[in-house]
């Protein structure tokens, strides 16, 4: 992580040596960077050549991962934190309904669709934890919590946590995946341009014997004359 080496792991802390220095983590820390890590890797990727732009889609499994834990510890959460902090920065966002706060409201067929709504929570949500992991005093209280996180302490676990989530969980909300009209288009116009340049660097004797072959129609392919693809 970050080119650490892990020298210890006591209790809720995890010692790395980086260099000289020793800087300690707690196990929310460190689970709340690999989520960071994470949904950089989502905001950086690139899909512009891809077809669907699937960045949607995975900061909705994104966010539901968190609201899941947040939802499941909220009680303890909220002996820090307000509950109207907790409604305001992350149910009002995801649209929980007024009565189900104080439930895991199951989103399937309901995750919102706003990239820059799922940006914000997954931001407030992450904040809320790390907030909670600074300042609560009941370490007995905070203990099924910390085991929770402190199990989820790579990436690699947690893009495994995240595949199983959308294979469980496969219509969290309906399809987002962004068709990406433009890279089709400018693609079919490459195609285009590179057949005009076969068709004039070849030889014209060819040219004209293409042009005059007529064992090749719609019909002989199986297309009618109102086929929906014209020459």
């Amino acid at each position: 992580m970050n080119n650490k080496e892990a020298v210890s792991n006591n209790n809720n802390i995890t010692t790395f040596k980086n260099g000289n220095v020793n800087v300690n983590e707690t196990k929310m820390a460190i689970f709340t960077n690999n989520i960071s890590g994470v949904f950089d890797y989502i905001n950086k990727t690139d899909y512009s050549n891809a077809l669907l732009n699937p960045k949607i889609t995975q900061k909705q499994y994104l966010a539901y991962y968190l609201y899941r834990i947040i939802c499941k510890f909220q009680d303890s959460i909220e002996s820090i934190l307000s509950s109207s902090k907790l409604k305001k920065e992350i149910y009002d966002l995801l649209k929980i309904p007024e009565g189900a706060a104080k439930t895991c409201f199951p989103l399937s067929n309901k995750m919102i669709k706003d990239e820059t709504s799922l940006d914000v929570v997954i931001s407030n949500m992450l904040n809320i934890l790390n907030i909670f992991d600074v300042k609560h005093i009941d370490e007995e209280a905070y203990k099924p919590l910390d085991d929770l996180v402190g199990s989820k302490n790579s990436i690699e676990i947690i893009s495994s946590d995240l595949i199983k989530l959308s294979s469980y969980i496969p219509n969290l909300s309906g399809s987002v995946a962004t068709p990406n009209i433009k890279s089709l288009v400018d693609y079919t116009k490459r195609q285009k341009t590179k057949g005009k340049d076969k068709l004039t660097n070849a030889n014209p004797k060819n040219i004209n014997t293409m042009k005059n072959n007529n064992n090749i129609t719609n019909n002989n392919i199986g297309m009618k004359n109102d086929a929906p693809i014209s020459d």
